[in-house]
């Protein structure tokens, strides 16, 4: 089934595919990319405006204070997965595809701001936009996650180089113990597929038209950053938090 919504690659990457310059991103097919786009080399500049105005982050990212009006907390549904601490004082909604390159190089930053802040609340939100094997990684990492298996998968799909295929997700998903026939007959159930649309769904509610986009706390963060820029913005969500 092919989601009603595809964006391209490079629409991923001229919404701010950049390199980490921490030792974790090492995804030379990103860096070449946003090298073409004029992302490489630059000094890390960034300006954050606290409780009004916008954050400027790297390549031209903005972060806006707020979600009009809305957590983070507020967005997430009680079906998404949460990663990290489900009682966090901060949620990260993040909405990926699996095939976003941008969304790829973003991971291990996130993985990185959870160990060091054991307060951040991860929640991933599966929006596969760039065609039917992004549904398909989709639904296998939904379906993992009725089988309480959805971290160990994500972390494996993730760390796939380049795009997806059947066969890189099913080695995915044996890799993590599940038994990938057994596993299909749940990605292809109704309940996933309403899954996926409500998802969809929501995205286009936000205005969501490239990825990534993730909601911090009152903050919205449209694009990739680096990690001392998210752990900045972390800092500045709980801020605004605390004095709401």
């Amino acid at each position: 089934m092919t989601s009603p919504l595809l964006l391209s690659s490079s629409s991923c990457l001229a919404f701010g595919a950049r390199m980490d310059d921490a030792p974790e991103a090492d995804l030379p097919a990103i860096r070449g990319a946003a090298l073409a786009t004029g992302g490489g080399g630059a000094t890390r500049r960034v300006f954050l405006t606290g409780l009004a105005g916008a954050a400027l982050l790297h390549g031209g990212a903005q972060a806006t204070p707020s979600n009009h009006g809305r957590n983070a907390s507020a967005i997430a549904l009680a079906s998404d997965p949460v990663l990290g601490n489900p009682r966090g004082d901060v949620t990260l909604v993040d909405f990926f595809d699996l095939q976003c390159p941008a969304c790829r190089a973003m991971e291990p930053r996130i993985m990185r701001m959870m160990a060091a802040d054991h307060g951040l609340r991860y929640v991933p939100v599966d929006y596969p936009v760039f065609g039917p094997l992004s549904e398909l990684g989709a639904r296998a990492l939904l379906a993992a996650q009725s089988l309480g298996h959805y971290g160990d998968l994500h972390g494996q799909l993730v760390e796939k180089a380049g795009l997806l295929s059947t066969v890189k997700i099913k080695s995915a998903v044996e890799a993590v113990g599940l038994d990938w026939h057994k596993l299909q007959s749940i990605m292809a159930g109704p309940a996933i597929s309403a899954r996926i649309a409500t998802n969809l769904a929501r995205g286009k509610a936000l205005g969501i038209t490239r990825l990534p986009v993730m909601f911090l706390g009152p903050i919205t963060i449209p694009g990739e950053l680096h990690y001392a820029d998210m752990a900045d913005l972390l800092r500045s969500a709980r801020k605004q938090q605390n004095h709401a």
